[in-house]
């Protein structure tokens, strides 16, 4: 995205943070994208994103609930549990199913 800078730009912040003894972390987002993404045109499986066919169906798709303790509470909902791990972030930001081998090795 040409607003944040060039790839030297960073490159260079990396190499001025370094010389003062920081180090520079990126934050990558590896489970949702943004809903104009090329591939939510023509979706290369059938369960590439979480709750695929409520989308293509133009259907109300569940958020998550950003209930983050469910990962480690032995007695969480099921419900609780399936909106953490599936539900979409908002409308614009489709959840993908890391279940898929295809898309989790993408």
């Amino acid at each position: 995205d040409p607003r944040f800078g060039t790839l030297e730009a960073y490159v260079e912040l990396a190499e001025k943070l370094k010389e003062r003894g920081m180090k520079l972390i990126m934050d990558q987002v590896a489970n949702h994208c943004g809903i104009e993404h090329w591939w939510m045109k023509d979706l290369p499986f059938d369960d590439w994103i979480n709750q695929q066919e409520n989308f293509l169906k133009k259907q109300i798709v569940l958020k998550s609930n950003h209930r983050r303790t469910v990962n480690q509470d032995l007695y969480a909902s099921e419900i609780d549990k399936q909106l953490m791990a599936d539900g979409w972030f908002v409308d614009a930001m489709p959840d993908l199913n890391q279940r898929n081998p295809f898309m989790a090795t993408y």
